[in-house]
């Protein structure tokens, strides 16, 4: 629903529910907002899909015997996933005692992301973020297991 900038709870012309036309106009969370909670963001999850109004679920899982460790819900935005992954791993670390693992997909293949994880005592094993990274053996066997995932 677009946002309105009147202080008037009156539903819009048309009613509450009613259907309007956005076709190409641009959408951001400046021009829209969810009618029954305001704190959901537009968030596009890749380039073939649409944006909806959301918020994010994460879980952190053992890679074992794939028990949840933890679970989080945050606002959608571009970096949700990996500042939450880094906040969970930091505590599985902190519970853990010991130095632990973790492997992530090539969103996670940020400078800030790999130095957190390093500084909270947990090892990343991390896809380079690289085109180049296709033509090389191994990224078949690594797409085969990521399916397990």
């Amino acid at each position: 629903m677009p946002k309105t900038k009147s202080d008037d709870d009156s539903p819009p012309e048309g009613g509450g529910g009613s259907q309007e036309n956005w076709r190409g106009e641009k959408r951001s969370n400046d021009t829209h907002e969810s009618s029954t909670d305001t704190q959901a963001r537009l968030f596009r999850k890749s380039r073939g899909t649409g944006a909806l109004l959301c918020y994010m679920g994460h879980v952190l899982t053992d890679n074992r015997h794939g028990l949840v460790v933890n679970a989080q819900v945050t606002q959608a935005n571009g970096t949700a996933e990996r500042d939450a992954a880094a906040e969970m791993l930091a505590d599985a670390a902190r519970f853990a005692g010991t130095t632990i693992t973790v492997g992530a997909d090539k969103n996670y293949d940020t400078a800030g992301f790999v130095a957190t994880c390093r500084e909270n005592n947990v090892t990343p094993h991390v896809a380079q973020n690289d085109a180049r990274a296709v033509t090389l053996p191994r990224f078949h066997v690594q797409q085969i297991m990521q399916r397990s995932i």
